[in-house]
């Protein structure tokens, strides 16, 4: 496993074959008409493919810190959802892909050509929690030369926006309390997600605990 991108793509195995891995065993007619079909690649069953540490590569990113010559004094931690999730209790009881690549319920054919209906099938949304920068995008994809169509990002950020509401926390309000002319509200907040809140980058922990402070 590498960190910040620097995963290794296997080189081909033969001058016109090169391995592609996905979750599920493929028999060799199958093999032979996405080889063709391509004049490439040749599909493997990889069960890397359902593992939290295939996200890690690139969900874990380190920043080298400068001095004021430029040169290395050492790394930042810069994104960290992988370690997040690997110090949670979620560690021993879901993957990466459980939350963010969700399964479909019934069996689904996955290839067009011959292909059988399978189960554990999982959908390529990626859903997280980034709504701001999927609306930016699509408020601004004239400036930004965003190809995405804008209703394909519309139907994203309201992904995104529904993932949050059903499963990234609960807040449940457990105190009130008057006097001196305050109002004091205790929240219990709970965790539903293998990360932080807010996760991944470091200093939103900082505006998050400085935007606290002002309100108050």
């Amino acid at each position: 496993m590498s960190f910040n991108g620097a995963f290794v793509i296997a080189p081909p195995v033969k001058a016109v074959v090169r391995q592609e891995y996905g979750p599920f065993e493929i028999d060799a007619a199958l093999k032979r008409i996405m080889h063709s079909s391509t004049l490439h690649f040749e599909p493997h069953q990889g069960d890397h493919v359902r593992s939290s540490e295939l996200c890690a590569t690139c969900h874990t990113l380190y920043t080298h810190a400068l001095d004021e010559r430029g040169a290395e004094t050492g790394t930042l931690p810069e994104q960290m959802p992988y370690q997040e999730w690997l110090h949670s209790n979620f560690a021993r009881t879901r993957s990466c892909q459980s939350c963010h690549m969700p399964v479909v319920t019934e069996p689904v054919q996955v290839s067009r050509v011959l292909g059988e209906p399978r189960t554990g099938v999982a959908r390529h949304t990626f859903v997280a929690a980034n709504f701001f920068m999927q609306r930016m995008l699509n408020a601004h994809r004239d400036e930004l030369s965003v190809e995405a169509p804008a209703g394909e990002l519309a139907a994203a950020t309201a992904r995104t926006r529904d993932y949050l509401r059903s499963s990234a926390a609960t807040l449940e309000i457990t105190n009130v309390a008057s006097g001196r002319g305050k109002l004091e509200i205790a929240l219990h907040v709970r965790n539903l997600g293998g990360h932080k809140l807010p996760t991944a980058f470091p200093s939103r922990s900082r505006v998050a605990a400085y935007s606290r402070h002002r309100r108050g």
